[in-house]
């Protein structure tokens, strides 16, 4: 492998330990790497080297939603079913998130209500979210659809 290639390695991972957000696929990557001088055929070469060889390229479609089992369907009130529904369905939460919000909400006593998936929300969500995107993901959850376009 050309010394380059293994140095614009490095200087890949350097990049998304500084920004965990982003991911190889982000095409902001690329462009940030063209403008630090790499050519667009070596990036190309480490990015591939770097993705696992069975990782399949992001498949998202609209309506992919999670069905709840039963019993996490029935300890939940149907505005909370539909709140997480609506969130699913617009894609404001990834599969993850989703999983994570649905462990916390699974450990509260009684009837899961609207307010304890707000505060589920807030607590998964405020950390890695900007101040637009939580709007707009509260909007959802209240069930509105005038932010959405």
């Amino acid at each position: 492998m050309k010394t380059s290639i293994n140095e614009l390695i490095t200087v890949i991972l350097q990049h998304l330990e500084a920004q965990p957000g982003r991911r190889l696929s982000d095409p902001v990557l690329r462009q940030w790497l063209s403008n630090q001088g790499y050519s667009r055929r070596d990036i190309d070469a480490a990015l591939r080297i770097m993705r696992p060889t069975n990782a399949r390229p992001d498949e998202r479609g609209p309506g992919r939603v999670r069905h709840l089992s039963k019993w996490e369907s029935l300890r939940m009130h149907p505005d909370v079913r539909g709140a997480l529904a609506r969130l699913d369905l617009y894609e404001m939460i990834d599969p993850y998130t989703r999983e994570i919000i649905l462990e916390r909400l699974q450990q509260l006593e009684g009837e899961v209500t609207l307010d304890d998936l707000d505060s589920v929300l807030s607590w998964a969500l405020a950390r890695s979210h900007d101040f637009e995107s939580l709007q707009t993901l509260y909007t959802v959850f209240d069930g509105a659809s005038e932010t959405l376009h």
